[in-house]
């Protein structure tokens, strides 16, 4: 955007204001940049930052690369302390015995080292069960100690 201006030292001359604006594309390229990168937090800050730099990219960049993962861990590690972690009060006898059952073959997975075993039974917890991250504190809530999250 540019508009002309008069001199305040020079009578009779104009002088030319230019001011660097980010154009509406440069801005959605860089919130969808900054989604696809850092998260929903990620886009808004993407999307502050060109603005604020004025359409500038070098610097875009430069500030941006360091702060994806950081904004990134950070949203996760809010979201797995907000989710709710375990079910196993919800459960009834029936759910808490199989899960007993998932949970002691899946502490015996651990101390035989077998990997496929632990992965088949990780995704039995998580999709049958609906144990989310702390296996150890679901499994010992059941009466199975000894594993190991």
């Amino acid at each position: 955007m540019t508009t002309t201006t008069p001199d305040p030292i020079t009578a009779n001359t104009e002088r030319v204001m230019v001011r660097n604006t980010a154009t509406g594309f440069e801005q959605g390229i860089a919130g969808v940049a900054g989604m696809l990168t850092a998260g929903p937090l990620g886009a808004l800050a993407a999307w502050g930052t060109i603005r604020g730099l004025q359409g500038k990219w070098t610097p875009w960049f430069i500030l941006g690369i360091p702060a994806a993962p950081v904004l990134l861990i950070g949203q996760l590690a809010f979201l797995g302390a907000v989710l709710p972690d375990t079910k196993t009060t919800d459960m009834t006898r029936s759910e808490q015995a199989a899960l007993a059952t998932t949970c002691a073959d899946y502490r015996t997975a651990q101390r035989t080292d077998d990997v496929s075993a632990l992965a088949s039974l990780g995704w039995d917890m998580g999709y049958q069960h609906g144990i989310s991250n702390d296996i150890a504190g679901a499994c010992s809530s059941v009466g199975v100690y000894g594993v190991q999250n």
